[in-house]
C-alpha cells in the first residue's frame, strides 16, 4: 500500500485561476453577509424577543424586563393561581395547557404573564416573546430552542385579528360566550365535545374526517394518534386527579 506522501498532486492553472476568483468573489461578498446570530446565555438571559429580518430570524435579548411584582398584581386572584399553578406544571414537566388571556387593553394580561418570570427563574423558565406576525416562524424559534435545559414560555403579546379573518370568528364565538349556545356531538376519537355548528364558521372545518378524502386513512390517522397519546402519558398518570384520567380517550373507543 502506498504512503500518502508517494503521490504527487498537481492542480492545472485553469483550476488554479478559478479557485482563485472564487476566493476574490467571496472576499467581496463578506461585507453583505449577514452575521451570524449571536449566542444567548441563558443562564444570565431571563428573557429574548424574536426578530425576524432579511436574511432570518435571531433571539435578541431583553436588557431590561418590564415585569411588574407578582403580590403587586391584585383583584386578579383567580387567573394568578391558574397561570401559576400550569407555570409550576410546566416547568416540572407534567402536563400543561396554552394559555390564552383576553380583556380589555390595560387590565394586566401582558404583566401577568412577565410577572411569571422572576418568580419561577431560578426554576429554568425562561420567555421568548414573539409578534403575532412572527408565528410562523415557530418552526425555527423551537428549533433554535431545542435541547436546552431551560422551560420556555412563547409569548404573543396583543394577539388581534380582522373581522372577517376565518381564524377569527371561532374564536370570537368562544370569546363572546355564543359558543356556549352551539350544538355539540362527542368526538369518537378523543371523547372531546366538537360544536357542530358555528355562525360564521364552514361547517366542513368542524368535522376533521370531512376534510379528508380517504375517510378510512383518517379513522387509521386517528387511531394511531390515540395509541400514541396513550403510551406518552402513561408517564403522567400518576401526577393528576380522577377526572383527568376520565376525560382522557381510549384506544378501544377510537373510530376504525
Amino acid at each position: 500500500m502506498q504512503d500518502e506522501a508517494d503521490f504527487n498532486y498537481e492542480i492545472s492553472p485553469e483550476l488554479a485561476l478559478l479557485v482563485a476568483r472564487g476566493n476574490e468573489l467571496l472576499a467581496r461578498l463578506e461585507p453583505w453577509l449577514p452575521p451570524p446570530p449571536p449566542r444567548v446565555d441563558w443562564k444570565s438571559v431571563l428573557a429574548c424577543r424574536w426578530r425576524q429580518g432579511r436574511w432570518g430570524g435571531w433571539l435578541e435579548p431583553v436588557a431590561h424586563l418590564n415585569a411588574v411584582a407578582w403580590d403587586s398584581l391584585r383583584r386578579v386572584d383567580e387567573q394568578k393561581a391558574t397561570l401559576d399553578r400550569n407555570a409550576r406544571q410546566f416547568i416540572a414537566g407534567l402536563p400543561a395547557n396554552h394559555a390564552l388571556l383576553t380583556g380589555s387593553r390595560g387590565c394586566g394580561k401582558s404583566s401577568l404573564i412577565k410577572a411569571l418570570l422572576p418568580r419561577h427563574a431560578r426554576k429554568g423558565l425562561r420567555l421568548v416573546e414573539v409578534d403575532k406576525d412572527d408565528l410562523i416562524h415557530l418552526p425555527d424559534i423551537a428549533a433554535r430552542l431545542a435541547g436546552q435545559p431551560w422551560r420556555f414560555i412563547l409569548f404573543s403579546d396583543d394577539l388581534s385579528f380582522e373581522a372577517d379573518d376565518p381564524a377569527y370568528k371561532p374564536l370570537k364565538a368562544a370569546l363572546d360566550g355564543s359558543l356556549n349556545e352551539a350544538e355539540f356531538r362527542t368526538d369518537a376519537n378523543f371523547g372531546f365535545e366538537v360544536p357542530v355548528s358555528v355562525p360564521g364558521v364552514d361547517t366542513a372545518i368542524l368535522d376533521p374526517r370531512s376534510t379528508w378524502a380517504d375517510k378510512e386513512a383518517y379513522g387509521r390517522q386517528a387511531k394511531r394518534l390515540v395509541g400514541m397519546f396513550i403510551d406518552n402519558f402513561a408517564k403522567f398518570e400518576a401526577h393528576v386527579d380522577a377526572s383527568t384520567l376520565s376525560a382522557a380517550p381510549r384506544l378501544q373507543e377510537a373510530a376504525e
